[in-house]
């Protein structure tokens, strides 16, 4: 496969670099190597790149698959480099009041927090959340990522009663649709947030319920936000 790689790359065919690269970045990783396929995989964006543009179907699909394996071998500056390509990319194709360009901005947070840059993450949460904020209504499910980011820097700079109070209106989003998984998993959060509380489960469901009987207030400061038509579909980043 490394044979045919290089082959590929003597020809300057980038269909051929693709497809070589991709094989030999499909076989590394099923062998758990993935140390060793990030370069295949670093090939074959850029293959795509030539071929589409930066801006190009395959080369987004390619690159998100690059960027999440990044983010698991914690190399922080090909991380941003790359979020910050896809970033620019989505601003381009859809603006920055996008849901697309506010998922770009947390991508990008969380790979400064990956580098331990948490002051420089806080502006990309704080803009991010606004944007769904504005689309989608402040009690809308699709800002726990948002807010859940904040509140890790918001912690990580000393600021507790912020990060709990972020933690509070993520889980209160997530709760109301069902999201177990997410809510369990802001609970964890709240009580390391409050370790002499000890594993007193019903800490974190006070914060909740403090907080869920005050009205919300969204990133503009505002209490409450009307929803409006989202210009692109929202999948939840598995990254934050």
């Amino acid at each position: 496969m490394r044979a045919a790689l290089a082959e590929a790359e003597r020809s300057g065919r980038p269909r051929a670099i693709a497809t070589a690269a991709r094989s030999l970045y499909d076989f590394l990783r099923r062998e758990g190597r993935e140390a060793e396929s990030a370069d295949a995989l670093a090939q074959t964006v850029d293959a795509h790149r030539r071929l589409g543009g930066v801006d190009g179907r395959w080369t987004a699909e390619w690159r998100d698959e690059l960027i999440e394996l990044y983010g698991r071998l914690g190399r922080a500056a090909d991380l941003e480099a790359l979020c910050r390509e896809r970033l620019e990319s989505e601003l381009r194709r859809h603006g920055r009041q996008s849901a697309e360009a506010a998922w770009a901005l947390l991508t990008l947070a969380w790979a400064l927090r990956v580098g331990r840059r948490w002051a420089e993450s806080e502006p990309y949460c704080r803009e991010a959340l606004a944007i769904l904020e504005g689309a989608c209504g402040c009690q809308h499910p699709r800002t726990g990522w948002a807010l859940t980011g904040l509140a890790l820097v918001r912690a990580h700079a000393g600021d507790v009663p912020g990060a709990e109070a972020a933690l509070c209106r993520a889980r209160i989003n997530w709760a109301g649709v069902g999201h177990a998984d997410r809510v369990a998993a802001i609970d964890e959060l709240l009580l390391r947030l409050s370790p002499h509380r000890g594993d007193v489960p019903g800490h974190a469901h006070a914060l909740a319920a403090a907080a869920a009987a005050r009205p919300a207030r969204c990133a503009n400061g505002a209490t409450s936000c009307s929803p409006a038509r989202l210009t692109g579909p929202i999948f939840p980043s598995p990254l934050l």
